[in-house]
């Protein structure tokens, strides 16, 4: 994976319970794109834009939604599938 922000929000996965590291995907503070820079983030009111996860023990990813600096939705994929 390349080089992301860590936030600082606790969410487990929904199936497991397993607590997932969320990382940013596209956040904005106060209209600026807070750049990819492996920081740690605490969601505020003035953030909005995108985070995501992966469950390592049930292979699914989140995707959630941030409008100011709360989570307003929370998208999972399917699982991933492995190849034989």
């Amino acid at each position: 994976m390349g080089v992301y922000n860590r936030i600082n929000i606790e969410i487990t996965c929904p199936k497991c319970h397993k607590p997932l590291e969320w990382q940013s995907k596209h956040l904005i503070y106060d209209g600026l794109f807070l750049g990819n820079l492996m920081q740690d983030i605490t969601l505020n009111e003035r953030m909005d834009g995108e985070i995501y996860a992966f469950c390592y023990n049930c292979e699914i990813w989140f995707d959630a939604d941030i409008v100011k600096g709360g989570i307003t939705d929370i998208k999972q994929s399917k699982p991933i599938t492995k190849e034989k």
